[in-house]
């Protein structure tokens, strides 16, 4: 293994927590064979050994798991950034896609148009996956009233819907009514994503994302929106992956409050 292998260090702390563990057992055993009273006498140094031995292990165990998140993050980092690149030059054309496969891309300008679009998906669709890369959507009135819908259907017909997004006091307050219901389940994530975007994905068969840009660097406070709906598995299926990958590496805040 590399020298400059960040799994290195994780190796090296269990490693040296094994012996220590090993050399407790050992001289701990050895020293109630000879005497009990040596076993008493020396009992304080076995029992630092043995807790340095956890210790090692312990650091170990948790360098792993950060350095393994870390690395997580960084490849998802990277495929976000490459998708939204893809999506930001086709975010000036409305523009239907297809090709002999049945594969199709959509590029829609606007958030009415959108949200038009994404109507007929949620209607139809029993599993549905929804990311919140930022907050920002949050506090959006149109997507309220979605997850209004979605919750409604859930409500009266046998769908799964999973949601992820960003902890934040106003993620709880908005997010409380949904612990009711056992077709929806809520997970909060505390990492940064170099992603902005709303992405819907549709029983594994489709996904829907939806991004905002300023519509001039000199007016910030004027936002175009623009999104992608698509059936190719490519898009598809990285967005899959990356959902199941944040979902599983977080630790999921229990809402059951």
């Amino acid at each position: 293994m590399k020298k400059k292998d960040p799994f290195i260090f994780h190796w090296v702390f269990i490693t040296v927590a094994l012996i220590l563990l090993a050399i407790s057992d050992v001289g701990y055993t050895y020293f109630s064979i000879i005497s009990e009273s040596l076993l008493q006498e020396f009992e304080w140094l076995w029992s630092i050994i043995y807790a340095l031995g956890y210790l090692f292990l312990g650091i170990g165990i948790y360098w792993f798991d950060r350095i393994k998140n870390t690395l997580q993050d960084k490849k998802i980092n990277l495929f976000l950034e490459k998708d939204e690149m893809d999506r930001l030059k086709n975010s000036s054309k409305n523009e239907l896609i297809g090709d002999t496969r049945s594969e199709y891309s959509e590029y829609i300008i606007g958030y009415e148009s959108f949200v038009d679009k994404l109507e007929d998906f949620l209607e139809r669709s029993k599993q549905i996956k929804i990311l919140f890369y930022d907050k920002y959507w949050l506090s959006d009135e149109k997507v309220s009233v979605i997850l209004d819908e979605i919750q409604q259907r859930a409500n009266v017909t046998q769908i799964q819907v999973n949601i992820l997004l960003p902890i934040s006091q106003i993620s709880f307050k908005s997010f409380v009514s949904y612990t009711n219901n056992r077709n929806i389940l809520v997970s909060f994530f505390d990492r940064t994503f170099s992603s902005d975007s709303l992405v819907f994905i549709f029983e594994e068969k489709y996904v829907a994302i939806l991004d905002k840009k300023p519509a001039s660097e000199f007016v910030d406070n004027n936002t175009v929106f623009y999104g992608l709906i698509t059936n190719k598995d490519t898009i598809v299926w990285s967005h899959i992956t990356t959902f199941e990958k944040i979902w599983l590496l977080e630790k999921a805040v229990n809402m059951e409050i």
